[in-house]
């Protein structure tokens, strides 16, 4: 029997965020019944540093001009056909548009995911998006929504048939992220054994809000003096964020260790994993955190909502801001058995509820549904 091929379209190439490792997942870990690839529309592409499937390969259209490029289409057109691709997968909005009409000019399955905002996203949204986004959602063949959050408003804002979409969660490896004893990740970090750590770990965005832990480690600077913080990441503000270290004489407390690849070996440095963005759709990071034991400090988001229960395995803060964001510091800092009782909640939590086996089934399900539908299955 001939295997099902699966297109995944992205936007930028680079595989460093939630959503491009859960399409690394997915590649590396979906069974033989599967055959797939990636696509980036771009200009450079990192997926295939890190995809072990044999077979599978990536591809990169670089963009012909600034803005919409409708060239797209054509190209994409050209790869389905010549790679006898069955569905293609596109993934957030940047891809949405380009993959529907390119699946239905060749006339395969078309799938798209939706995985949460970016900043831009986050403001009003004009007529002509939200007629495209209507469209659109009516010609794919499923809409797959990372939280029920985001199904909600597909279906509320762009009147999505609910037999057209579904909410499939984020799903961890729980071997790769397990607890860990701390020495050796705090010295990888060059942290102090003794450091009562703070560690986020994302790109440096708007979005993602990490001028909120650096506001509230300057505010507890003198009140805890082994209170370290820790920035895995990199991105637009790295600069800014290094400058406000910098201008609250805390540099020797703030550690930027860049972007890392292991960051399942650097997690459990931390006593307290804060991600204080503004929007999220389904946190990878966040169940990565939680799978090492590692007890979170959140904003109260209907997404994170989906994952945790207050005061069971995560805090959630709202508003999530340096001042409330030291006050759970704080007192975690000195309420250490509630802390130990968050973290052994929050590995539980991943072992019952998000598993990375559980979300590959789900999505397997999800391929051979749309195939069936379309007389191929």
């Amino acid at each position: 029997m001939n295997p099902i091929r699966i297109l995944h379209v992205v936007r930028a190439g680079r595989a460093e965020g939630g959503m491009e490792n859960g399409i690394v997942n997915l590649v590396n870990r979906m069974d033989q019944r599967f055959a797939l690839s990636v696509c980036a529309l771009d200009s450079e592409e990192t997926f295939s540093a890190r995809i072990s499937r044999p077979g599978a390969r990536c591809f990169v259209l670089p963009p012909r001009r600034e803005g919409m490029d409708w060239s797209f289409i054509h190209r994409l057109v050209s790869l389905i056909r010549r790679e006898q691709i069955d569905i293609i997968h596109s993934h957030n909005w940047g891809t949405f548009i380009y993959s529907v009409l390119a699946g239905r000019l060749a006339g395969v399955g078309i799938i798209h995911g939706e995985h949460g905002k970016n900043f831009t996203e986050l403001g009003a949204e004009g007529r002509a998006k939200r007629l495209a986004k209507t469209w659109l959602g009516r010609e794919a063949d499923l809409l797959l929504c990372v939280c029920d959050d985001i199904r909600g408003e597909w279906l509320a804002r762009y009147a999505v048939a609910p037999q057209r979409i579904r909410t499939i969660h984020n799903g961890v490896d729980s071997l790769r992220f397990a607890p860990a004893p701390s020495p050796e990740a705090r010295r990888a970090l060059g942290l102090p054994q003794d450091a009562y750590v703070a560690g986020t770990v994302g790109s440096f965005d708007p979005i993602k809000n990490q001028a909120a832990l650096m506001g509230a480690v300057a505010r507890l600077a003198q009140e805890i003096p082994a209170l370290h913080a820790v920035f895995i990441g990199s991105g637009r503000l790295e600069a800014e964020l290094r400058q406000m270290a910098e201008a609250s004489c805390l540099s020797g407390r703030i550690h930027f260790p860049g972007l890392r690849r292991n960051v399942e070996q650097l997690l459990p440095a931390f006593d307290v994993f804060v991600l204080p963005s503004i929007s999220e759709g389904m946190s990878n990071v966040l169940l990565e955190a939680m799978s090492c034991g590692v007890p979170p400090i959140c904003t109260d988001l209907a997404s994170h909502r989906e994952i945790v229960t207050p005061g069971l395995d995560a805090i959630l803060l709202q508003p999530c801001n340096e001042v409330t964001l030291a006050e759970a510091l704080r007192d975690l800092h000195l309420n250490e058995p509630a802390r130990f009782r968050l973290a052994d909640s929050a590995r539980r939590t991943i072992l019952e509820r998000f598993t990375l086996e559980g979300m590959i089934h789900t999505y397997e399900e999800a391929y051979v549904e749309v195939m069936s539908r379309r007389g191929g299955g």
